[in-house]
């Protein structure tokens, strides 16, 4: 039993980092209210979020992402109330161009990948956000199942916006 976050890893430079097999519940918000905030630079190790369960009846968001250091979140499920923003991509940061200022090589390591992951939404009325991506972040989709639950790749006006990401077979 923890307070939220629950993890707040800090990806290395040496070593690969990962969680693994946990099963969250409970309530989430805005970040750092978070069930796992994750840290990283483009020139961390990979880290790796996977097999995991996410569960909140209330809005929720679950992970939060910052960085554009390579990340896999995968095998995971999660089911948030109505209008939950399940993953927030936030980039480079609020305010931060940095993102748009370098290379992007399509399909990469240097983004966030989400593959075979479960989103559900237990409100039938309000539509949730598996995704919500920022600040000149970079997210691959890949072999996800959406149940009533959008992919949300947005800026806000005066703020940067999400870069670059690719959807397939989700």
């Amino acid at each position: 039993i923890t307070n939220s976050p629950a993890f707040t890893m800090e990806a290395s430079t040496s070593c690969e980092s990962r969680i693994t097999g946990f099963t969250f519940t409970g309530s989430s918000s805005n970040p750092p209210g978070t069930d796992v905030n994750v840290t990283s630079t483009t020139s961390t190790s990979a880290y790796r979020i996977d097999h995991n369960t996410f569960t909140n009846s209330a809005q929720s968001i679950f992970l939060a992402v910052s960085g554009n250091g390579p990340g896999l979140l995968d095998h995971n499920t999660f089911t948030g109330g109505g209008a939950s923003e399940d993953i927030h991509n936030l980039g480079m940061g609020a305010g931060s161009e940095a993102g748009w200022q370098d290379t992007v090589a399509p399909g990469g390591s240097q983004m966030v990948f989400i593959e075979d992951n479960t989103f559900n939404d237990s409100d039938s009325n309000v539509i949730n956000s598996g995704i919500e991506s920022y600040y000149g972040a970079r997210t691959v989709l890949r072999h996800n199942t959406f149940n009533f639950t959008q992919i949300d790749q947005h800026g806000t006006a005066g703020n940067v916006g999400a870069r670059w990401w690719e959807a397939y077979d989700n």
